[in-house]
């Protein structure tokens, strides 16, 4: 019957309009009249399929007013069945893979499906088209259930297999970002700071990169491993890394070596001194500030000594210079500056004085007398205040991490000369003393302290006023 066929076109097209949809139920709804004319001029109105047509025609009616207004399908007969499995199938191709990893979600669309079978299973003329359709929707739902249940769990196990690879992955790229790798090595440094940058570098340097190479390599093998990601963190690493680090290391090493050398040819200067001459004594060693210039750079030479044989030790640096010998050497020199120092001792004068303030003054006698050297016949400002402001960088090792900080310091600083009794008689000391505004977690800031303290040499009393 005509009138059949054109019904179950416009069921089918009812199926796909959405609950609200005033225009899609409109164009549904503009055929009908002519469906309605082909029922009327049928000529045997007691047949079956002209019933069936009239009581679809009826049910898509109805339809179409409940898809125009919003509301919900008459829930009678396959036309309301068939609608709710369209809007089921329409809500269904919204979810995401994620819901299909949740029991509930899952459970809510098997139960809903089961539903539908249970109403198809009640209708008439299960050999009618129109049922036929409906049971292929609802199959169409099951079937893609069925795939997202079987999308989300390779989903979860490529997810779970990515994450074993970014656990391999991910703390190698962080160990070796910028804010990790050690910054360039700046003197003012101390044997803390050489050592424990030397160890973090050298680490890498030596095994620890090539361990995480090793490690990467492996990880490429893994089915859910990136290739170009693998590849790209390889390359940083073997090469960009190494060659930073390796450029680090050279800077550092001259760094390192030339604050010894510094020490090494003031240890030059004083063994070159004709110890017979007198005059050849007093121009090198006892002219305005030079002894206390030259005991200092000694001990500060010693003291770059032992902050690059840590420095070696921790780079596991091979055929450098030998610090045992550049040791001796400057010790020699410190031992012969007090052969000289005695020798022309009756040349020994107070330093010139470079400043009288007497709140500096004050605030030095205070600290000496704190640190127990109470023991002055006169003490004078050879070095007046002057104030830093200076950036540094520490880094320290902390298992597979390296820290890196950069503080800010900022303080003043003078120094003073003291003549002071001992059992063997007098003696010149140089002391420093600083006042730390800006500075570490541990640096005393806003209180004057001695920040360096050495011996000089002796001095006759008779020469400390003058």
């Amino acid at each position: 019957m005509d009138a059949l066929r054109a019904i179950e076109g416009l069921e089918d097209k009812l199926a796909s309009v959405k609950p609200g949809d005033k225009n899609g139920a409109n164009r549904v709804a503009r055929p009908l009249k002519i469906v309605l004319l082909k029922i009327k001029s049928a000529r045997k109105t007691g047949h079956p399929k002209y019933k069936e047509a009239v009581k679809r025609y009826n049910a898509l009616i109805a339809g179409i007013k409940a898809k125009a207004a919003g509301g919900p399908m008459p829930n009678s007969g396959l036309l309301g069945l068939r609608s709710d499995v369209s809007d089921a199938f329409r809500r269904m191709g919204k979810s995401s893979i994620s819901t299909m990893g949740d029991p509930k979600v899952v459970q809510g669309w098997r139960d809903l499906t089961a539903s539908f079978r249970k109403r198809l299973a009640a209708m008439p003329d299960k050999t009618s088209t129109q049922w036929a359709k409906v049971e292929s929707e609802i199959g169409q739902i099951e079937g893609t259930l069925a795939n997202g249940i079987a999308a989300f769990k390779k989903s979860k196990a490529k997810a779970a297999g990515e994450s074993e690879v970014a656990k391999v992955l991910d703390p190698i790229g962080d160990k070796y970002r910028s804010n990790r790798v050690p910054r360039d090595l700046y003197y003012p440094f101390d044997l803390e700071t050489a050592k424990s940058w030397a160890e973090a570098v050298g680490g890498m340097l030596n095994g620890g990169i090539d361990a995480d190479l090793k490690s990467i390599t492996a990880i490429a093998k893994h089915p859910n491993a990136d290739p170009k990601k693998v590849q790209s963190l390889s390359r940083w690493l073997g090469i960009d890394i190494k060659r930073s680090l390796n450029e680090k290391v050279k800077k550092a090493s001259e760094l390192v070596d030339s604050y010894v050398k510094n020490g090494l040819d003031t240890a030059k200067f004083v063994m070159d001194t004709d110890v017979n001459n007198d005059h050849h004594v007093r121009n090198r060693l006892l002219g305005e500030g030079s002894l206390d210039r030259l005991t200092k750079r000694l001990k500060t030479g010693l003291d770059s000594v032992a902050a690059a044989r840590a420095f070696d030790a921790g780079l596991g640096r091979k055929g450098g210079p030998n610090r045992d010998n550049e040791q001796k050497t400057i010790e020699r020199a410190i031992k012969q500056m007090e052969v000289l120092a005695e020798k022309a001792v009756g040349s020994v004068r107070m330093p010139k004085a470079q400043s009288d303030d007497k709140k500096l003054l004050a605030a030095a006698a205070k600290v000496l007398d704190e640190n127990g050297h109470k023991a002055r016949e006169r003490m004078v400002i050879n070095f007046k205040l002057k104030s830093h402001d200076q950036w540094r960088s520490h880094s320290r090792l902390s298992g597979s991490s390296i820290n890196t900080t950069t503080t800010r310091y900022v303080w003043d600083e003078f120094q003073t000369t003291t003549a002071e009794k001992e059992k063997d008689g007098y003696w010149l000391y140089a002391n420093r003393f600083r006042f730390y505004k800006k500075g570490g977690t541990t640096t005393r800031i806003d209180v004057w302290y001695l920040s360096e303290r050495f011996k000089t040499t002796r001095i006759l009393e008779e020469n400390i006023k003058k």
